[in-house]
């Protein structure tokens, strides 16, 4: 919001509060309901409507606000014909609107908007914008694009639309009075300002840079460009950069509002940009279709903004969803439920059956959301009580509200009020109910909801009062609920370690080893318990480098990490003094793990900083808990308690252990930009860390390989673990005179390869683990679609229960396609054709990951010379991603911070001291 704007609504405050209460904040329900109830009394019966200080715009202005946060339609009509005729003009009431929701905090009544738009179309019709001389482009008239473009050219501006169906083009054109366009070279010829209104950010980086040249390549220097479609904000500052080197300027404008329509005054429209005279001369354009313009930053601040909104939103309607469902419960009638919803947030939701058919899983999206919806409720029964307003509705709900909130146990936690509910609340924490009772419900085919999962803290149990369920990607079915901790059970946890730590790290070298020992020893007692359970909640088979495999690799490394030894190092010994390195334990390991191998990592990370003297509090993937919350439980039967604790919950967990002052090292596992904010987190308190990060690892097949004796090697290197493994082939570069013969070799070989559920023994990959990476796999590889890829085998989502994707080979691609560029972790595999063999390392290694690599031809020591030029932690000849519990691995570049395994991993959980003798 502008500095006038800011101003004028501060005045506004001014005069309704009065000079000492312009500064008060508003922001929530205690603070601002008292003195916006008081000055809803106040102004509707007369008190202060009597001050000689207030004038008849003043009085009209503050009456319209008070009415329009109630949300009372018919006296808004009235009142806005009175406004009208004490001298208030139309955008002062518009603007009056906006801030009467911005700083009173009330929701603005969208309804209420509305009716006094109807008055003021009829009284005081918008004055015509002058349209500016530029020649207007419009490209793209599906969904918003088609009235948006009619908007400009019911303004009066010169419009030439362009749309990949050109009949549509014409037809349109033809029905607003503009001109159609037959390519974009002919659009850009004759346009100076482009609108594009397009599907995906990846179109319209096509649109303006790709097609047949682009649009740019037609456009004129000085030209510019307002990008309204749905993009990203990266995107759109790799789209700007790219037209500034053409002379074009480039503008992102995302929109957002009461859409279907896409009426002049309905929308408001977010502009990115920092070139205040391209936004001015865009501004006439983008009013004509929005009326509100908000200026947003620089280039992607706009997308930025509408990503977030759509978040709030998305937020709102999963609070009205939740509250539907409860009140169904207590014999709400569904249209009441519907009108309160509509009263108290200020949004549209129409009919029961479409905001039930945005519930996908028909349990509650957000308690939090469901809060504040509550909240809103109660603050417009209130106001509509001490105004005398009557709303029968919204009081009659809250009542209802209340009356459910005390049948259902308290007002705040609505996730155990839907759980008793459905019957399936957990076990009060007085059942003890075991964490191995839940673990062999959920392998024998229970569903674990009734099982009560545990944390373990100090070497105990602690119950939550949440639960959220965990589901096999395979089927979408419940195999057990993960305990909602909180900050305050972190809290406890750190705690316990630190007290286990006085002791632990004192104990001698040979208990810790034993101990260690002991730990592999429960891992492969209860081998198949654990293997199920991972296949279960994470989804990999059985067989094969599947769940076996894990729990099987898990013993192993922990036996060989067990029989590792760091002793004290002499660096000096003779007749000027002995000088000797010693390794001690840091404290307090914080470790945060991922899905993909759940346990093997877990003891990837505990098991070194136990052996070293440390102690531990791990925090698992939400997706994947049960295994880690197993693990730990077993490793508390032969640790002192505390030294192995495990919290389980929401990302904010994560957050707050890696700025925790009682932990003194991080260790984690996952995307890099997790891993940043784990790094700048721990800045704050000088935390140790060990970053292992994401990986976009690259092949290179030398034209000397034999394309079926390398085939198998690509195949599991890319997709052990369905392709879900940080060191996994993600890249292939092969040169040109055997491409083919590999592709053709690759894709025998994945027409032979059984995927389906992992609990079935024949099946040897299993699906992507949720649902937010399976949707990115499928991203990705429509864009490389879209950019000319060619699907060789798989492209396509497998139809069906579960998250499974096919195995997928696309062929003719480059950098600069996201899908080389970027890390698609999963069943998919670029391959990129090349024939310069001196060339071909610099291209592998110009991407920012640095994890892997590999090398594969018939002469070992060429191929080793050149993997020595790789720019990655680890590089393998005639293999991929091969890792042992002896040698370091770890991340160059962006893909990590230090490395583990082996001595070198060992270290990593110690600090030196250097003695003098």
């Amino acid at each position: 919001m502008s500095k006038s704007n800011f101003e004028k609504g501060l005045d506004l405050r001014r005069k309704m509060f009065g000079p000492e209460g312009a500064e008060m904040q508003v922001d929530n329900a205690s603070p601002y309901l008292a003195p916006m109830q008081d000055i809803v009394t106040r102004i509707c019966f007369g008190e202060v409507w009597q001050r000689p200080v207030l004038d008849l715009k003043t009085r009209s202005l503050l009456t319209l606000a008070m009415l329009t946060a109630m949300g009372r339609q018919h006296e808004i009509k009235i009142h806005t014909k009175g406004a009208l005729a004490n001298g208030v003009s139309r955008e002062e009431i518009r603007e009056m609107m906006v801030h009467a929701f911005l700083y009173c905090g009330i929701p603005l009544m969208v309804d209420a908007m509305r009716a006094s738009e109807e008055v003021l179309d009829q009284l005081a019709p918008e004055q015509k914008l002058e349209a500016t001389k530029d020649r207007i482009g419009f490209v793209g008239l599906g969904n918003m694009g088609a009235p948006m473009s009619a908007n400009l050219a019911k303004a009066g501006f010169k419009l030439t639309v362009y749309d990949a169906d050109s009949e549509l083009a014409k037809r349109h054109a033809a029905a607003i009075g503009a001109s159609a366009a037959t390519s974009l070279a002919e659009l850009g010829r004759g346009c100076d300002l482009v609108v594009t209104m397009l599907p995906t950010g990846a179109i319209v980086k096509k649109v303006l840079l790709e097609q047949d040249g682009g649009l740019a390549a037609s456009l004129a220097r000085g030209s510019l460009v307002v990008d309204m479609s749905s993009s990203e904000p990266m995107g759109s500052r790799e789209i700007a950069a790219a037209l500034a080197q053409k002379g074009i300027v480039f503008i992102d404008a995302p929109v957002s509002g009461a859409v279907p329509r896409a009426i002049s005054g309905t929308l408001s429209i977010m502009a990115g940009t920092d070139d205040k005279s391209a936004l001015e001369r865009a501004r006439p354009v983008l009013m004509a279709m929005g009326q509100k313009v908000f200026e947003t930053g620089g280039i992607g601040s706009g997308h930025a903004l509408k990503a977030l909104n759509n978040y709030v939103a998305a937020a709102g309607f999963a609070a009205a969803s939740e509250a539907l469902i409860v009140g169904e419960r207590f014999g709400l009638d569904p249209a009441v439920a519907l009108d309160v919803i509509n009263v108290s947030t200020g949004r549209n939701f129409s009919t029961e059956s479409t905001i039930k058919s945005q519930v996908l899983t028909g349990e509650f999206a957000s308690g939090f959301a469901l809060s504040l919806l509550t909240k809103d409720v109660g603050i417009a029964a209130d106001l509509a009580e001490e105004t005398g307003g009557g709303m029968p509705l919204v009081k009659r709900t809250a009542k209802w509200w209340r009356k459910a909130c005390e049948k259902m146990g308290g007002e705040k936690d609505h996730t155990v009020a839907y759980t008793a509910w459905r019957g399936d609340a957990p076990k009060p924490v007085a059942a003890k109910a075991t964490t191995a009772g839940s673990a062999k419900n959920a392998i024998s085919g229970g569903t674990g909801m009734n099982d009560g999962y545990a944390m373990i803290i100090d070497g105990k149990q602690r119950w939550a009062r949440d639960y959220l369920p965990v589901k096999n990607p395979a089927t979408g079915e419940e195999v057990g609920r993960m305990p909602m901790g909180s900050t305050a059970d972190l809290d406890d946890a750190v705690e316990a370690a630190r007290r286990a730590f006085q002791s632990w790290s004192l104990t001698p070298d040979a208990e810790r080893k034993q101990a260690c020992h002991a730990i592999a020893a429960k891992i492969e007692e209860h081998a198949e318990e654990l293997a199920r359970l991972i296949t279960a909640e994470q989804g990999k088979p059985l067989s094969g480098p599947g769940s076996r495999f894990e729990s099987a690799g898990s013993a192993g490394w922990a036996h060989y990490t067990a029989d590792l030894e760091l002793s004290p190092e002499v660096i000096q010994d003779n007749n000027e003094g002995r000088v000797e390195l010693h390794r001690k334990p840091i404290g307090v390991v914080g470790s945060i793990t991922p899905w993909n191998w759940p346990m093997l990592i877990a003891v990837w990370h505990i098991l070194p900083a136990v052996r070293t003297g440390n102690t531990v509090v791990i925090k698992p993937s939400p997706y994947t808990p049960l295994s880690t919350i197993r693990l730990v439980e077993l490793m508390n039967e032969v640790l002192p308690a505390g030294v192995v604790n495990v919290v389980t919950g929401p990302d904010e967990i994560g957050a707050a252990m890696s700025a925790h002052p009682g932990i003194d090292k991080m260790v984690f596992t996952g995307s890099i930009a997790t891993g940043k904010k784990i790094m700048g987190s721990s800045a704050e308190t000088l935390k140790r860390l060990t970053l292992e990060l994401g990986g976009n690892d690259a092949g290179i097949v030398l034209p000397d390989a034999d394309p079926k004796q390398i085939a198998e090697g690509i195949f599991w290197g890319a997709f052990i673990n369905t392709g879900q493994t940080c060191a996994a082939l993600k890249r292939l570069y092969v040169h040109d005179s055997i491409y083919d013969e590999v592709c053709r070799e690759l894709v025998t070989l994945a027409e032979n390869v059984p995927m389906g559920d992992g609990l079935d023994e024949k099946n040897v990959l299993g699906p992507i683990q949720n649902e937010m990476q399976f949707n990115r796999v499928v991203e990705l590889v429509e864009d490389a679609k879209a950019r000319g890829g060619r699907v060789l085998t798989g492209g396509a989502p497998r139809p069906g229960a579960g998250y499974f994707y096919p195995i997928t080979f696309v062929a003719d691609v480059d950098h600069g396609v996201r899908l080389v560029d970027e890390e698609q972790f999963g069943p998919v595999l670029p391959i990129i054709r090349y024939h310069d063999l001196d060339t071909i390392i610099d291209k592998a290694n110009d991407n920012p990951h640095g994890l892997g690599g590999s090398v594969w031809s018939a002469d070992v020591q060429k191929a080793r010379d050149l993997a020595l030029q790789l720019e990655c932690g680890s590089a393998w000849v005639n293999k991929h991603g091969a890792i042992q519990p002896n040698a370091p691995f770890g991340g160059v570049k962006s893909s990590g911070i230090g490395v583990e395994f082996g001595e070198e991993g060992l270290k990593e959980y110690t600090t030196v001291q250097t003695v003098y003798c």
